[in-house]
């Protein structure tokens, strides 16, 4: 019995909240329907169980008939609610409101006594004595965790033959109790404290999970997997969890035996590399991609959610499992080729994202045969290109040569109507023109393609602008970058001067003034200012123009360009820009510019 989860509970209390809104109008409707049907006086949302019903009674009394309210009262004294009356195991559970006559209590308390019969009172009276005074009003709606059915200290006194009765017990993950005791959870609370103790006797708990039977709850082998994936335990008996986990409950455990067998830094046996094979080509989850299902509104999930999509299922975690035993022992890169030819045509992107991590450590110790797998994957979506090991892998190859397949995947990335494939593709044709001259072309084309395109390609030569090999290609692209239209694209350029070494600034002299002179300066001012502050060394007298041109823009942090002219005053009082620091100086003074006051007491130290 468990009204307050069903549908029919909702519409109770909604059609009781509908009478409470208009008790003069309702009150005999609403009285008669209580008479009729008494079950509904089984309706609250607070620590009382009828509270609902209560607000209802205490709104509509006063308005019924006298006929209709003692019709009424005669309901509420011969109720008995099938709570009141519990069974020899709900008894041990120690549920609280199982008194009869509880909540007949809890509705004559809010009758006016001058309302009640003397029948009524003295039965009042008797049920007051039993259960205590009646709260004035309901109480606030009760919360918390749901806990395990057994504390953790007493599972911890539990013998194992103890721990299979309880794991027999308790199969649900989600029980349904009843109202007063809503908070004991089943199955899944349990598992949790099971792992728990694992986790501090691995070998007891190891070798006791090998005893669950077949048709207990698969959270239990799960908890347990999850538990001895990072303990020190005997490998064989580790072996032994996933051959139980594989054989009773393979497509419920499948993610955790992944992470098991892909933990084990010893050579693994025939009998484990076919449970990996398995998980990764055979195992049903996922069935669809999450990421490209509605979000509501006609939106998706996000893009970033493909790798974490594809880690949440059993194929995604075997290729993460395959993954790290390749990167540690370039063996198993035959023992699982046949398997890796299988999965990189596997139909969910997301469990593909997870195939690149695999061929990415195959191209840790063969990269030719690494490459061979990863232009043979299928990479049908557009968002594959921009996941981490997918964009690794393609870097990868850039540094070795701009072939024709390449090119391919790049035209398509900057064709794609998907900004953030777009901008990776900008990325990676502005890598490929900095480092190879057959791919000039490709560059120039995201340099003048579309804002992600031009977005991308600020990014490589902001990050690429201290790299002495490349310094020419990106200053070239940064000078046009500054005055782009995008206002997106002008800040990323400007990202550039964080990445100078700062005892190497003043050779970017050129730069910086075309950076002053551009439209980039008033919004990403910042930038500079911040390089020229963590300067460790002599600040370069072009500090004094940089600063003259951000005070021509009021978002400018005059803090910072206080302490820079100050500071570029102190290290060039002997030459020409001692007498500009000075202009600047005044120039503050008399503007008010905030931090001039400090600036002078720190100085006169």
């Amino acid at each position: 019995y468990n009204l307050r989860q069903s549908n029919t509970y909702v519409s109770n209390y909604l059609l009781q909240s509908i009478y409470q809104a208009a008790p003069r109008r309702f009150a005999n409707e609403a009285t008669l329907l209580l008479c009729r049907q008494p079950w509904r006086f089984q309706c609250g949302v607070s620590e009382e169980p009828n509270s609902k019903t209560m607000s209802l009674i205490r709104a509509i009394i006063s308005y019924c008939s006298t006929s209709n309210r003692q019709k009424l009262l005669s309901v509420i004294l011969n109720y008995v609610a099938p709570h009141e009356r519990p069974t020899a195991e709900l008894r041990r559970e120690g549920f609280r409101f199982n008194g009869i006559g509880r909540t007949s209590f809890s509705l004559l308390s809010v009758i006016p006594t001058t309302m009640l019969s003397d029948s009524a009172n003295r039965y009042f009276h008797e049920l007051q004595r039993r259960f205590g005074n009646p709260a004035d009003r309901p109480l606030t709606t009760p919360g918390g965790f749901v806990r395990s059915p057994i504390s953790e200290d007493a599972a911890a006194k539990m013998t194992d033959d103890e721990w299979l009765l309880a794991i027999t017990k308790y199969t649900t993950v989600t029980p349904a109790h009843s109202w007063p005791d809503f908070l004991k959870g089943g199955a899944n609370e349990l598992s949790q404290v099971l792992e728990s103790l694992t986790r501090s006797d691995p070998d007891r708990f190891a070798k006791l999970s090998l005893t669950i039977p077949v048709d207990a709850n698969p959270v239990y082998l799960e908890r347990v997997l999850n538990a001895v994936c990072d303990t020190p335990l005997d490998i064989d008996l580790k072996l032994a969890v996933c051959r139980k986990a594989y054989t009773d409950a393979r497509t419920r455990c499948g993610k955790y035996i992944a992470d098991v067998l892909g933990s084990i830094e010893d050579p693994l046996p025939d009998e484990a590399t076919t449970m990996l094979r398995w998980l990764a080509t055979e195992h049903e989850d996922p069935k669809t991609d999450a990421w490209q299902e509605d979000a509501g509104s006609g939106q998706t999930y996000p893009r970033n959610d493909i790798l974490t999509n594809g880690i949440n299922t059993a194929r995604g975690r075997a290729a993460r499992a395959i993954q790290r035993l390749i990167q540690t022992n370039p063996k198993y890169i035959e023992r699982f080729l046949p398997t890796l030819l299988r999965m990189i045509g596997d139909q969910s992107a997301a469990v593909r994202s997870w195939v690149a991590a695999a061929l990415a450590a195959v191209c840790y110790h063969d990269t030719s045969l690494g490459m061979s797998l990863f232009l043979s994957m299928n990479i049908s979506e557009d968002r594959l290109l921009t996941t981490s090991y997918v964009d690794w892998l393609i870097r990868r190859h850039l540094h070795d040569g701009f072939s024709e397949a390449l090119r391919m995947i790049i035209e398509r990335m900057l064709q794609s109507p998907e900004q953030e494939v777009c901008q990776a593709g900008g990325r990676l044709a502005s890598i490929a023109a900095m480092i190879h001259q057959n791919a000039v072309d490709i560059g120039a084309r995201a340099l003048r393609g579309n804002p992600s395109q031009r977005l991308g390609t600020a990014e490589v030569a902001a990050a690429n602008i201290g790299v002495p090999q490349h310094r020419a290609w990106c200053e070239q692209r940064l000078l046009v970058l500054f005055n782009d239209d995008n206002h997106d694209v002008r800040h990323k350029a400007s990202f550039c001067f964080g990445r100078i070494p700062d005892d190497d600034i003043e050779s970017y002299t050129d730069l910086v003034r075309a950076f002053c002179d551009s439209r980039a300066l008033a919004t990403g001012a910042r930038s500079l200012i911040r390089a020229l502050e963590q300067s460790r060394g002599r600040l370069p007298g072009m500090t004094c123009m940089v600063c003259e041109r951000v005070l021509d823009h009021p978002s400018s942090n005059t803090f910072s360009v206080a302490k820079l002219i100050f500071r570029t005053y102190h290290q060039h009082q002997n030459d020409e820009w001692a007498s500009r620091s000075l202009d600047l100086i005044d120039r503050l003074c008399l503007d008010g510019y905030p931090g001039v006051g400090s600036e002078f007491e720190e100085f006169d130290r």
